[in-house]
């Protein structure tokens, strides 16, 4: 819906008459035509070259406005995740109107906007108020986008378990601290193993490097999907049959230049090319795997919070579409 707000002299100082002129004039053009008193014998007026000069700076700051709108309805369509433009409404002090009955019904709310303050002191309470709402809102945003920034950092990986964060998967009731050891010389690694190659993991797993702790593979039974399983398997940290070689030169690149891989590198990448075993190297801590919950429990109790930024929304884009209307009622 579009308006077109037509400002004219009365006709023989009658404004029915000049109405009815009006509306005789439009014919079928307009389909709602209201006649609305803003009573602008009430406003300071002041001069013709006052009047020239606030006509030009309404002009302006009706653009800055209608800009801030736009970006205010955007934002709410951004939040509520609408294709669609919102329905809002606007609460007065006597009734909740849509936009189109505000416009139609427009009367001028003296409480908000005297009409005692000359004519560009009004047109400077607009654009603080519009100014003010422009920042608010530009606040609200970086809040929110850093709610969801915060909740994306934790949020659970869908897909499979070779996808999902291993800190998501392995929950204290399925997992005790004692199932991963870390010591000087040995640690834990993680194998994704599909349901279909167990048979295999099990009876092969040792013969994918020496550093191997034989029997040390264990499943963690209640941490599955619908194609994979999760096992730990322990291994020495160092090669011990290069041990005295490592103490000696430390790690040194070789004559390519390239850093010796460690046990559980070539573990990794034995198990990958020969049994299509997912590998990963990781570092369990009871209490860290508890943080984590916690952060996303309060990430997305944060991020929830937009629907208090939506009723704020809701709020600026009528207060700044108020101060529009207010505006060009002036401009009459």
């Amino acid at each position: 819906m579009v308006y077109f707000l037509v400002g004219a002299e009365n006709i023989f100082g009658d404004s029915d008459k000049t109405f009815s002129r009006i509306t005789t004039e439009l014919g079928n053009l307009a389909t709602i035509k209201n006649k609305i008193d803003v009573q602008i014998r009430d406003f300071k007026l002041s001069n013709v070259d006052q009047l020239i000069s606030s006509n030009e700076a309404m002009l302006k700051m009706e653009a800055h406005i209608e800009s801030i709108l736009k970006k205010i309805e955007r934002t709410y369509m951004d939040i509520t995740e609408s294709q669609h433009s919102p329905d809002f409404q606007v609460n007065t002090r006597s009734s909740v109107m849509t936009l189109s009955q505000y416009v139609q019904e427009f009367k001028w709310d003296n409480n908000i906007f005297s009409r005692s303050q000359p004519l560009m002191e009004l047109l400077k309470s607009f654009q603080q108020k519009a100014t003010t709402i422009d920042n608010d809102i530009r606040q609200k945003q970086q809040v929110l986008q850093e709610a969801k920034n915060n909740l994306n950092s934790v949020a659970l990986k869908e897909g499979n378990l070779q996808i999902k964060d291993l800190s998501d998967v392995f929950r204290k009731e399925y997992v005790k601290e004692k199932d991963f050891i870390y010591t000087e010389n040995l640690t834990t690694v993680v194998a994704i193993v599909s349901k279909n190659n167990v048979e295999q993991f099990q009876q092969e797993y040792e013969l994918m490097h020496h550093c191997v702790v034989p029997g040390s593979a264990k499943q963690f039974e209640g941490i599955e999907d619908k194609d994979y399983t999760v096992w730990r398997i322990v291994m020495f940290k160092l090669d011990y049959k290069n041990l005295k070689k490592i103490l000696q030169e430390g790690d040194k690149p070789d004559e390519n230049g390239k850093r010796q891989k460690t046990p559980v590198e070539e573990f990794i990448s034995a198990c990958r090319e020969k049994l299509k075993v997912v590998v990963k190297e990781f570092q369990y801590n009871e209490n860290d795997c508890a943080e984590r919950e916690r952060q996303r429990t309060a990430f997305q109790t944060q991020a929830n919070s937009q629907s208090v930024n939506m009723a704020v929304i809701q709020v600026f884009f009528i207060e700044n579409f108020i101060n529009q209307k207010g505006q060009i009622k002036t401009n009459l």
